[in-house]
């Protein structure tokens, strides 16, 4: 029996833990975005400078932290060029696209590996691998998979998707990940210029 401590217990009793941090982190992002030097968060996004966009860069791949990376890059696209900025940004997202992808690989791996038992989610499989294409499998899916990535929603959902793609490897994902991380980041700090 494991022993669960009291913010464990805590976690436990909330219905909706994952919803109520994504409200959390959407309001962090309006507060950074929003502030007038009450926190300071501008003062040290530009003086953390790169840094900060490298940050960001790696925020921007978890659905929790994307708020507030989009409201960094906002503010970073005013101050620092845009080109720079994005390449410094794209390598965070890079290495943040390459932790969440070893993270779904082992935390979901249990859960796939239970309903896989299932007769409903076998017979699914046998369905998916009779009609659907190979090719379709291996690039279609990773390609949906990269606009998921380049759009403003967390890339749990693009990396999930590659995961439901066995012919799909860490090296393809990382190219279509950097692709449409590149231009979902470009458009970001281009609309904080322009703001």
């Amino acid at each position: 029996m494991k022993k669960v401590s009291a913010l464990g217990k805590i976690a436990l009793k909330i219905k909706y833990p994952k919803l109520i941090l994504f409200a959390l982190s959407i309001v962090l992002g309006v507060l950074i975005y929003t502030d007038e030097n009450n926190f300071n968060f501008h003062l040290l996004i530009q003086k953390f400078g790169y840094f900060a966009t490298f940050l960001a860069g790696g925020l921007f791949s978890n659905g929790l932290t994307l708020s507030p990376a989009i409201a960094i890059l906002f503010l970073i696209g005013k101050t620092q060029p845009i080109l720079i900025a994005g390449i410094v940004a794209i390598i965070g997202s890079i290495i943040g696209n390459f932790f969440i992808f070893q993270y779904l690989k082992i935390s979901y791996a249990e859960e796939v590996d239970d309903a896989s038992q299932t007769k409903i989610f076998r017979w699914l499989i046998r369905q998916l691998d009779r009609f659907t294409p190979i090719f379709i499998r291996k690039y279609i899916l990773p390609i949906f998979a990269g606009i998921v990535s380049a759009l403003p929603f967390p890339d749990e959902f693009a990396t999930a998707l590659v995961h439901a793609s066995k012919d799909f490897s860490f090296i393809t994902f990382s190219i279509f990940s950097f692709i449409f991380n590149a231009f979902g980041i470009f458009i970001i700090l281009w609309i904080g210029k322009i703001l």
